[in-house]
């Protein structure tokens, strides 16, 4: 349904243009299936939610 990871120390949960990549190319995957994709990012202060594609939620 999707992957996670976490971002070093001092850094942001923002996704890196690498991480947007990756939910793009696992919503094409999962959109067969006619499911979202998933992608959580963690860091120090925050953590980030991307669902099927580019639409971001940050939860703080």
């Amino acid at each position: 349904m999707g992957e996670w990871h976490s971002h070093p120390r001092g850094r942001s949960s923002a996704p890196s243009g690498t991480d947007i990549e990756q939910i793009e190319q696992l919503n094409d995957a999962m959109e067969l299936d006619g499911l979202p994709a998933l992608s959580v990012i963690v860091a120090e202060n925050d953590m980030s939610v991307l669902i099927s594609g580019n639409r971001r939620k940050d939860l703080q």
